[in-house]
């Protein structure tokens, strides 16, 4: 803002949303910031920007609940999670820690595993005066996969063995988004290829790569 050296009322205006932001990103999930007071002093061909903040009370992780995982998973998602029991609760981050404890879950084979109460309202559950948060993670991870018989198609020119070649996964290995997806970037890598996709049919046991 004072880098710019440009006088623009909206900017001023939109800086709100950068203040409410730093302040939910340390705790304050219930800040209030008000419209700026702008004054202009001619004399020194200046403009001071005044912004008055209400932090309103800082909301603190009481406790993180998690359903549906061994004990070994547990541990690593609550080590992975910047949100921490007895620490200042952030919602911007909580949404990053969740895609991390799924990545996490994928990349040991729990390739369908997905957050049952993602879309619940007791996810997150404030305390009325917004001082505490309980947070409450239900998993649905299924059985881990591994990959049946590999069944390449679109290949019209490609012989079959360059792309098995570039392929991290082997029949009766686990899968995991890692193996998909590093897979995938070395089959583009190629520059024979338009789209690779690699999809799991679980149904029918088999790892199916579409070039």
């Amino acid at each position: 803002l004072i880098s710019s050296k440009v006088h623009d009322e909206k900017y001023y205006e939109d800086f709100m949303g950068h203040i409410r932001e730093l302040y939910i990103k340390k705790g304050y999930v219930s800040v209030f910031v008000e419209k700026p007071l702008v004054k202009y002093d001619k004399k020194n061909r200046s403009v001071i920007v005044t912004y008055r903040v209400r932090e309103g009370v800082r909301a603190q992780v009481k406790k993180i609940n998690i359903e549906g995982l061994k004990d070994k998973d547990k541990k690593k998602v609550l080590e992975s999670m910047s949100n921490k029991v007895s620490g200042y609760f952030n919602p911007i981050s909580f949404q990053q820690d969740l895609s991390v404890i799924l990545e996490y879950l994928k990349n040991e084979g729990y390739y369908f595993s997905e957050i049952k109460n993602i879309n619940s309202g007791n996810l997150v559950q404030y305390r009325q005066d917004n001082s505490q948060v309980h947070i409450s993670l239900v998993f649905e991870t299924g059985l881990k996969l591994f990959a049946g018989d590999i069944i390449i198609i679109g290949n019209n020119k490609t012989r079959k063995i360059l792309i098995q070649r570039e392929l991290e996964l082997e029949e009766g290995e686990l899968i995991t988004i890692e193996k998909i997806e590093n897979s995938q970037v070395a089959l583009l890598s190629l520059g024979i290829f338009s789209s690779v996709q690699i999809l799991s049919l679980i149904h029918i046991s088999l790892c199916r790569l579409i070039g």
